[in-house]
C-alpha cells in the first residue's frame, strides 16, 4: 500500500507578479491568469485590485 500525498497547487505566475501580489497582500489563488497557460501576470493582479477597490472608491 502506498501513501499518496497531496500538495497544494501553486498558481503559475511571473516572478514580478508574485512580488506584486506579496507586496499587496493578494493571494494568487484568488486570481485568474490571462497569460500563456493561464499564467498570472502583473496586469491580472492590478485588474483584480482595481476591481476590488473600485466599489469602495464610489462611496
Amino acid at each position: 500500500m502506498s501513501t499518496i500525498t497531496h500538495t497544494p497547487k501553486i498558481p503559475h505566475a511571473a516572478p514580478s507578479a508574485r512580488k506584486l501580489a506579496r507586496e499587496l497582500g493578494v493571494p494568487l489563488s484568488c486570481i485568474a491568469g490571462s497569460g500563456r497557460h493561464n499564467r498570472i501576470l502583473t496586469s491580472d493582479i492590478k485588474g483584480f485590485v482595481n476591481a476590488r477597490l473600485h466599489p469602495l472608491l464610489k462611496q
